[in-house]
């Protein structure tokens, strides 16, 4: 009973982490993390409590498994591009045009959902991420930028 409770705790670790790197460094721009992740966690908890707890070493190697292929499948399926390498990649697209982003104020505003066409989308992005910069003649200037291919999109207005 007590390496079930151990396993779901790091598994709850490891959620937190994955989502503390989504929220801060990928701003949010894959909905894995949020959706499927806890939906592991879930299932991970109901796996160890279908576990045998007659055998303690081959529990303590499921768990450790189990959280092992987590965290694989976690870093296997994030976006290519941080929220700062996408910033980055604005910049020098637009160095000789720039005068300095605009910051938000909230962490939602820092991507734009986008919904998936097929099936086979459903492990890409769900969302790009969001800059608002303004030029050296003081016109705004509104983009996005994929961030599995780095790929920019100019919007000719405000989300």
């Amino acid at each position: 009973m007590k390496l079930k409770i151990i396993g779901t705790i790091v598994g709850i670790i490891e959620l937190t982490l994955m989502l503390f790197i989504t929220i801060n460094v990928y701003k949010g721009s894959s909905i894995f993390p949020s959706t499927y992740i806890l939906s592991f966690l879930i299932f991970q908890a109901a796996v160890y409590n279908r576990l045998s707890s007659k055998n303690p070493k081959k529990l303590i190697q499921k768990i450790v498994i189990i959280n092992i292929l987590l965290i694989i499948v976690y870093f296997a399926l994030l976006p290519k591009y941080t929220y700062s390498e996408a910033k980055t990649i604005a910049q020098n697209k637009y160095k000789n045009e720039l005068d300095h982003f605009v910051e938000f104020k909230s962490y939602s505003d820092n991507s734009i959902q986008i919904r998936a066409d097929s099936i086979k989308d459903i492990f890409m992005p769900h969302s790009f991420y969001y800059f608002s910069f303004v030029k050296n003649d003081g016109e705004k200037k509104y983009i996005m930028i994929n961030p599995s291919e780095g790929e920019i999109v100019e919007l000719n207005n405000p989300r």
